[in-house]
C-alpha cells in the first residue's frame, strides 16, 4: 500500500506541474524558417551578420534575426532566416516528471500483480532485461612504440602498438602488422598479441638498417571483440640510429614502496620501468606477490606502453595486517631484448581496514 499511496503522490505532483508549464509548453515550441523579412536599408544590415525583423513573429533575443551568412543580404532584399524559441527549464523539468511518473507506475503494477501471483500459488512476473547496445565503434590506435617520428631507434627494437580495446586475437597478424624499409622492401619478422595489455608486436627476424626510415602499418584488417574494424590504417614512420641498445632495463619505482605500512587491503601493485618493456614478457609467471604462509596471490597482470608501468591486480582482497613480498624476475625484457640485471625484490605490509579502490 505504501508503494500505491506513493505513485498516487506522484501522480498529484506531475498533474501540477502540468498546470504549472502549460503555458511554457506553448512558448517553447521548436521554431520553424521564418516569414521573409523586408530589409529596406544598407543600415538594418547589423553587426554579427543579422537583420532587423519587422515581424514580431520573427524577433530574437533584443529584436534580431540571425541570418545563415552576410553574404545573403541585398540592399533592399528579402532575406529569409531560420528563428528558434528558448528551450524553457520548466519544459524540461516536465519532461522528466512524466518519465518519473511512468516509471513508478511500471513498478508498482509490477509489484501489486506479483502479489496477486503469489498468493495464487503462480510465480512472479520477472521484467524483462534491456539487452547491452551493440558494440559499433572502431577500434583505434592509442600509441605505438617506436613512437612516430623517433630518431634514434635502436637497430634491434621491437615494434609494438596499443590498442584502445580489446581486440580479435586471430586478426593481429602478420598481413595486418607490417613494417617496410627504403623502396617499402618489406622487413620480415613475427606477429604476437597480448590480450591482457591490448598491446600487438612485431619482432623484426634481424637487426634493422642503421639510419634508415622505416614505416610501419597496422591494416584495416584488424578487428575488435565485436567485428568492429579500424576506420583507417595506422601508418607511422621513426628513423633508426646507429648502435644496438644493450643497456637493462630498471625498476624506477613501486606502489607500494619497499617496506610500507598501512597498505590498503584492495591495492593494487605497481611497477615502473626505466624504458619501454616487451609486453609479452610482463606475465604471472615473472611478475609474482607472495602473502603469508608463502601463499602465491591470484592475480592478473597488465602493462601499459605509454607509462611503462606493469600492474599486479589480485583477484580478491589482501590479508589485513599482513606482510607481502612482489617479485619482478630477470625474465622481463625492453623492446631490445635485455634482461633485468637482477630480479627486483620489495615487501609491504597492510592495514587492517580497507579504503575505496585505487586506480
Amino acid at each position: 500500500m505504501k508503494r500505491v499511496r506513493s505513485w498516487l503522490v506522484w501522480t498529484v505532483a506531475v498533474a501540477t506541474v502540468i498546470a504549472w508549464n502549460s503555458a511554457a509548453i506553448a512558448q517553447t515550441t521548436p521554431g520553424t524558417p521564418g516569414t521573409p523579412t523586408l530589409g529596406q536599408y544598407a543600415s538594418d544590415n547589423v553587426s554579427g551578420g543579422a537583420i532587423r525583423a519587422r515581424s514580431p513573429g520573427n524577433m530574437v533575443g533584443a529584436g534580431v534575426v540571425r541570418a545563415k551568412e552576410a553574404a545573403d543580404f541585398a540592399r533592399g532584399g528579402i532575406e529569409i532566416v531560420e528563428t528558434t524559441t528558448p528551450t524553457s527549464p520548466r519544459a524540461k523539468f516536465l519532461s522528466d516528471a512524466i518519465k518519473i511518473i511512468f516509471d513508478q507506475l511500471n513498478s508498482t503494477l509490477l509489484y501489486l500483480g506479483n502479489i496477486l501471483l503469489q498468493r495464487a500459488g503462480l510465480p512472479p512476473v520477472v521484467p524483462p532485461v534491456t539487452p547491452p547496445a551493440a558494440d559499433t565503434a572502431a577500434p583505434t590506435v592509442s600509441s605505438t612504440r617506436p613512437t612516430t617520428r623517433a630518431t634514434g631507434v635502436a637497430v634491434n627494437t621491437k615494434i609494438t602498438a596499443t590498442f584502445s580495446e580489446a581486440m580479435d586475437p586471430t586478426t593481429i597478424a602478420a598481413a595486418n602488422l607490417t613494417v617496410a624499409g627504403p623502396d617499402a622492401t618489406p622487413v620480415t619478422g613475427t606477429v604476437a598479441y597480448d590480450v591482457t595489455s591490448n598491446i600487438a608486436t612485431f619482432t623484426p627476424n634481424n637487426d634493422l638498417m642503421r639510419n634508415t626510415e622505416y614505416t610501419a602499418t597496422i591494416t584495416t584488417g584488424v578487428e575488435d571483440l565485436a567485428r568492429n574494424a579500424l576506420a583507417n590504417d595506422f601508418v607511422w614512420a621513426f628513423t633508426t640510429g646507429i648502435t644496438q641498445d644493450t643497456t637493462a632495463p630498471l625498476v624506477k619505482s613501486t606502489d607500494p614502496e619497499n617496506d610500507a605500512t598501512g597498505v590498503v587491503i584492495n591495492t593494487k601493485i605497481t611497477a615502473t620501468f626505466s624504458e619501454a618493456m616487451d609486453p609479452l614478457t610482463i606475465t604471472t609467471a615473472n611478475y609474482t606477490v607472495i602473502g603469508p604462509g608463502s601463499t602465491s596471490i591470484i592475480g592478473t597482470v597488465s602493462y601499459d606502453e605509454a607509462s611503462f608501468i606493469a600492474t599486479f591486480d589480485p583477484t580478491a582482497d589482501l590479508a589485513p595486517n599482513a606482510l607481502y613480498t612482489a617479485r619482478i624476475t630477470t625474465g622481463v625484457e625492453d623492446l631490445a631484448g635485455n634482461t633485468l640485471a637482477v630480479n627486483k625484490v620489495w615487501t609491504f605490509t597492510t592495514a587492517d581496514t580497507q579504503k575505496p579502490r585505487r586506480r
